[in-house]
């Protein structure tokens, strides 16, 4: 119960966050001799989506907010050619109707939901999961069945995953910022052309908004400044 007096003390604060592994780390920064590196769990990861036969077609949503595990997913995600789209946490834990939510499902269809705390979102979930869903999960919940997290970094990644890395053609990366504010990537070769055209049309009906409003905000200023230079002193 007594309070520490740090006045004349240098406090140093060092971490392994980001250096190493999350599993197995050594003292300071150095990293231990069986750590894994954050390229191999993430190998690891993208294996375990390859073994469910995702691909362009398949979706996975991140319903949690920023983590190592959401960083992994979403790169092993990207490095498989699989779409992704993460949604902000106030869906699931803000807003006591999960209507939005569960529309922003219905329309992504998503083979995977992945939710770091399964206790604090399984409300959110209990509303939108549908047998066809796999919930992934880092701690689980009390009630709703999860594939532990864990089990996709305990994956033994092959070469499936080079291929899939280093596809032959045209590489190419489309955000797309719902108006929802869901940001969907949509990796590589399985930006497929019908992906690409609604992209496109989506893209080019936000710039004709944005044009058009650019336009009358000017048009706007042009006739409220005019009367201020007919008033002003001659010069």
């Amino acid at each position: 119960g007594a309070v520490a007096d740090f006045r004349h003390c240098m406090i140093i604060l060092t971490t392994n966050l980001g250096a190493t592994s999350h599993r197995s780390a050594g003292l300071g920064f150095a990293p231990a001799n069986d750590a894994f590196t954050a390229d191999q769990i993430m190998r690891a990861v993208a294996q375990a989506l390859l073994d469910r036969k995702l691909g362009p077609d398949a979706t996975i949503v991140i319903v949690s907010g920023n983590s190592l595990e959401h960083q992994i997913l979403a790169l092993a995600a990207m490095t498989c050619g699989i779409p992704y789209a993460p949604i902000a946490p106030a869906y699931s834990l803000t807003l006591r109707d999960h209507g939005a939510l569960a529309s922003l499902i219905d329309r992504m269809r998503p083979r995977i939901l992945f939710a770091d705390d399964g206790a604090r979102y399984e409300p959110a979930l209990a509303k939108v999961l549908t047998p066809d869903i796999e919930l992934v999960t880092v701690t689980p919940g009390p009630a709703l069945g999860s594939t532990p997290y864990s089990s996709l970094e305990d994956t033994a990644p092959t070469d499936a995953v080079d291929a899939r890395s280093s596809p032959p053609g045209l590489t190419l990366f489309a955000l797309r910022l719902t108006m929802h504010g869901t940001l969907c990537c949509y990796p590589h070769p399985t930006f497929s052309a019908l992906a690409r055209r609604r992209w496109m049309q989506s893209s080019l009906d936000s710039s004709l908004i944005t044009s058009v409003t650019l336009l009358a905000g000017l048009l706007l200023a042009s006739l409220t400044l005019l009367p201020l230079r007919r008033c002003g002193a001659p010069g």
